[in-house]
């Protein structure tokens, strides 16, 4: 069995559980070929059938389990919320081991499956899964309201701009009605400007005739072809 010191995992299962697994890793077979050439194959042997390596090789668990950490990928983070601030975490795995690991906690494990680690990790972060949660509604909420605020704000603008336009067309009335005013007032001055034309015209012609009758009329008393020549003047002198 390995030595329990030499675990730095806080496990639900120790690691032998999972050797004969894990011996068939590449990864596990290169790690000891590369620390232990002379023994990896004695070694991987023992894993197979699940016996302790620690009478062969006192520092083969160390070297394995530095490379489950090292070596082991997240498979599924979950949300949490501690100190004021968001952490995950994170169901780790490497070949048929899995194991719970978080910043500033140490790592839970070893686990058969991750549904497994999954729920223990529910339990073990319950505080900081709910406080993430209520931390999550709360935003949710502060975006609604500024959502109905931008809403309000938005109405309210649409509201301005229509009294505005309102207020425009009005205006746009009134003006139109002062210039309809201006072109009757045009239209009356050129009326006064045609009857005064037709006055100055009547006169005008009154005065033509007036003037032409005047210089006739001495002309028909003193011209020897009027038809009164050879008879009395019309005036004696």
């Amino acid at each position: 069995m390995p030595k329990e010191e030499a675990n730095p995992f806080q496990g639900k299962r120790t690691l032998d559980t999972f050797y004969p697994g894990l011996a068939q890793d590449p990864r596990v077979r290169a790690a000891f070929e590369e620390d232990f050439p002379e023994t990896a194959e004695q070694l991987l042997e023992l894993m197979s059938r699940g016996e302790t390596l620690e009478d062969i090789e006192e520092d083969a668990d160390d070297i394995l389990f530095d490379l489950i950490q090292n070596e082991g990928d997240c498979v599924e983070a979950i949300d949490c919320w501690g100190a004021g601030d968001e952490f995950q975490v994170n169901i780790c795995a490497f070949g048929p081991v899995f194991w719970i690991q978080a910043p500033e906690f140490d790592d839970i494990g070893f686990f058969a499956s991750q549904a497994e680690a999954v729920a223990v990790a529910e339990v073990e972060y319950d505080t900081f899964i709910a406080e993430y949660n209520e931390h999550m509604e709360e935003e949710e909420e502060e975006v609604e309201e500024d959502d109905e605020n931008d809403e309000d704000e938005d109405d309210e603008d649409e509201d301005d701009e229509g009294e505005d336009d309102e207020g425009e067309d009005d205006e746009d009335e009134d003006d139109e009605d002062e210039d309809d005013e201006d072109e009757d007032d045009e239209d009356e001055d050129e009326d006064d400007a045609g009857d005064d034309d037709v006055v100055r015209g009547g006169e005008s012609a009154r005065g033509k005739l007036l003037l032409d009758a005047i210089q006739v009329v001495p002309a028909l008393l003193i011209d020897p072809r009027s038809p009164r020549r050879g008879s009395e003047p019309l005036l004696s002198s």
